[in-house]
């Protein structure tokens, strides 16, 4: 049975024989949660990417970091950086608060450590592109390298542009207006896709403003974001591009690089999860609930918000650690 909202955030402190005090949801303790560092050891994630990463760099496993002492799954010394595997369960808002990982996240900068979040269902599902991330995280790439000046700058279909970037991109395929790729020898390497819109999920549609939505490569390309950005500024017409980077996995370096600047962070935001699966947040908007209800998939209550639908329904949330704002203009 699933616990009340309130009693999942009611903490209660629970000893664990082996690690000593922690605390857990009264929730937790109704279902009869364990001790979360004694379910991470076990955890069989955690430990293939612990295995994946030791092929060749060496590594500590639950290691202790920073003045409050923290365990990370993994520490890289060599690269001063860390890697969290969170399970869905454990990490839904039943067991940690909105801000757990983004505070994570800080002490870890705070001790010169990045950290990169790898979630369960992303080493299940994608795993070749989470271990070409790591190995890009710690300098051990082995993609090809190509130099975006040498490369023919193409438009892309939706369709290619789809299959491209659920191939390389680890939040995969997203809507755009348009796409602009990069082709080395008749291969494509690289894709971006624009939308012309304002900033923001809402945004409406603008002549002027434009959003980079997603970019992706399959090799290391050199110079390969300028390039397309470029391509693309020169076609649409925009005078300002807006582009977000997710703090979990990326630090936006190429965005710096191209000459965006930052001009914000969001908080933390979230997926819903159920059943060890993650879904964006939009598929549980009050109006697609009650179509849901209406073809009886689903339970439903016009007095209830969004959330308090999503919990009738058994669906948790689970938070990232935010994002950064980049932008930039032409004038």
């Amino acid at each position: 049975r699933r616990s009340t909202a309130k009693s999942s955030y009611v903490q209660l402190t629970a000893i664990c024989e082996k690690h000593g005090e922690f605390t857990q949801p009264l929730g937790g303790r109704e279902r009869g949660q364990r001790c979360l560092l004694c379910a991470r050891q076990n955890s069989t994630g955690a430990q293939e990417i612990a295995e994946f990463l030791t092929s060749f760099e060496n590594l500590e496993q639950e290691a202790l970091l920073g003045e409050d002492r923290q365990r990370w799954d993994i520490y890289i010394p060599s690269a001063n950086l860390a890697v969290e595997y969170h399970g869905i369960y454990w990490h839904s808002d039943e067991y940690r608060a909105k801000l757990y990982h983004l505070n994570k996240h800080k002490a870890s900068l705070a001790a010169g450590i990045r950290t990169i979040h790898i979630f369960d269902d992303e080493w299940a599902n994608k795993r070749t592109i989470v271990e070409r991330a790591l190995r890009n995280a710690v300098g051990k790439s082995v993609d090809a390298k190509v130099s975006a000046r040498k490369c023919a700058v193409v438009r892309v279909s939706t369709a290619e542009a789809r299959v491209f970037l659920d191939r390389t991109h680890i939040q995969g395929y997203a809507a755009a207006t348009a796409y602009y790729g990069l082709k080395s020898e008749g291969q494509l390497v690289a894709v971006a896709g624009f939308s012309m819109k304002e900033r923001g999920r809402s945004g409406k549609k603008s002549s002027t403003q434009a959003e980079l939505v997603r970019y992706s490569t399959s090799a290391s390309v050199r110079g390969g974001l300028s390039r397309v950005l470029a391509a693309a500024q020169r076609e649409l017409g925009f005078t300002v591009c807006t582009t977000f980077s997710d703090i979990r996995f990326f630090e936006g370096g190429a965005y710096r690089a191209t000459g965006f600047s930052e001009i914000g962070r969001l908080s933390p935001d979230y997926f819903y999860c159920k059943s060890g699966k993650r879904i964006h947040k939009s598929a549980l908007q009050k109006t697609r609930v009650k179509k849901l209800a209406d073809r009886g998939l689903a339970l439903f209550d016009p007095a209830l918000t969004e959330a308090q639908l999503a919990v009738l329904n058994n669906y948790s949330r689970v938070w990232d650690c935010g994002k950064v704002v980049w932008q930039k203009a032409w004038t």
